[in-house]
């Protein structure tokens, strides 16, 4: 395999996110990024109808372990501490052990699902969070190259250059003797357009690098309609009609 290059070269002991957000703080040592409290203002969803999030876990994890339930669960519980995103299941894009299959692409969507939804990444603006397009869809981001590579946290901190595990190649298949719980697991590198996924490198599993997390399809809310709104306006005018008349 190649030698690393420029961005492969940085210290493991200062794996912190060049965050643009304000000031980050560190929980029980799970190196989350949280946004000071009054600046957490809402969720600016896409203008689409449905649509899948994707962040960047912040804290290193070892892939030692062969189960998919391990590192879902890790993020499952991170992405809990950004109470502004939309409630939803949380799956690591990875390709994980040896069983059958274990491939990113069949743990994200290996039964009915909707893989036609864009996928978005996570910005802050410094009053709301709100998105990015990564990938048109479940195919495209597993085409092997996107327009916009994910490189964002769940608090719009910036990993670009990042390792992340993935176990996979670079359209989502399991990497042959290098998924997650293998010796030696394959990586890719944040917000490279052509190697989010596979960076043509392995490393020991005992090294610490992050993971992707990707959510189930989240439905948008339809606003409500004029009909319902002027129903609405017209029996609260009946009722302060009748309280004149007692």
């Amino acid at each position: 395999m190649p030698g690393k290059s420029a961005a492969d070269q940085h210290i493991e002991s200062d794996r912190a996110p060049s965050a643009a957000i304000g000031q980050a703080a560190w929980l029980a040592g799970a190196a989350i990024a949280v946004m000071p409290a009054a600046a957490q203002a809402g969720f600016i969803a896409p203008s689409v109808a449905a649509y899948r999030l994707l962040f960047i876990d912040a804290s290193g994890i070892q892939a030692t372990s062969s189960l998919f339930s391990d590192y879902d669960t890790r993020l499952q519980t991170d992405a809990a501490f950004n109470t502004q995103l939309p409630a939803t299941t949380w799956s690591v894009v990875a390709s994980v052990g040896t069983a059958a299959n274990n491939s990113a692409k069949d743990h994200i969507c290996g039964g009915p699902c909707n893989t036609t939804v864009p996928i978005y990444g996570i910005l802050w603006n410094g009053t709301d969070y709100y998105t990015y397009l990564i990938a048109n869809s479940l195919s495209d981001f597993f085409s092997g190259s996107v327009s916009t590579a994910p490189y964002t946290g769940l608090f719009g901190d910036n990993y670009t250059f990042y390792e992340i595990w993935t176990g996979s190649d670079a359209t989502g298949g399991a990497l042959a003797s290098h998924t997650l719980g293998s010796s030696d697991p394959g990586y890719g590198f944040a917000g490279s357009s052509s190697q989010y996924l596979y960076a043509d490198r392995t490393a020991p599993a005992s090294r610490s690098y992050n993971l992707y997390g990707i959510s189930d399809e989240i439905l948008v809310p339809e606003p409500a309609t004029g009909i319902a709104m002027l129903s609405g306006g017209l029996a609260v005018l009946r009722v302060l009609r009748r309280r004149r008349r007692h």
